[in-house]
């Protein structure tokens, strides 16, 4: 957190903020994490190489939407797999959520683009994407629809 102090002024804040919230660009809270814990990008005190993921990323999660945040963006904080729903957008327990009718923003591995979870995501292939060797079955480009509002979206 102290090295994050010294960019607190000079960091452009609105690219850790969705901008469907009602206060984008105000403040210093975030609502953009990362999933840790094992099998993940970021399991811990280790660190993973792109060679290690499946496909280079392709079909790995590194930066999801957390909408209930409360994180300021100099926290280290973000989604425990071992503790989130593999739900989106679950009431009950912490998870890739947000408040857009599109669903909940995620990046993937190999890409800036983000792409949005639709609610019917199952958990099956919530777990899939979470980790860095998921299910080989669990493939992007099968999920990605598009409509006229939202651009890409992930659903099955």
């Amino acid at each position: 957190m102290a090295n994050n102090r010294l960019l607190a002024d000079k960091i452009y804040l609105k690219i850790f903020q969705c901008p469907s919230r009602s206060d984008y660009g105000k403040g210093l809270h975030t609502n953009i994490v990362v999933i840790v814990g094992d099998g993940t990008a970021f399991p811990g005190s280790s660190s993973t190489k792109l060679s290690e993921f499946r496909e280079g990323g392709k079909h790995t999660i590194l930066l999801a939407e957390y909408g209930k945040s409360d994180i300021h963006w100099m926290e280290p904080r973000d989604l425990k797999v071992g503790e989130m729903s593999l739900l989106p957008n679950d009431a009950a327990a912490p998870s890739i959520s947000g408040s857009h009718r599109a669903g909940p923003a995620v990046v993937f591995g190999d890409s800036i683009t983000s792409y949005r979870l639709r609610r019917s995501l199952s958990t099956r292939t919530m777990n899939a994407l979470i980790h860095i060797q998921g299910d080989p079955s669990v493939r992007r480009e099968s999920l990605q629809r598009s409509d006229s509002w939202s651009g890409r979206f992930l659903s099955d």
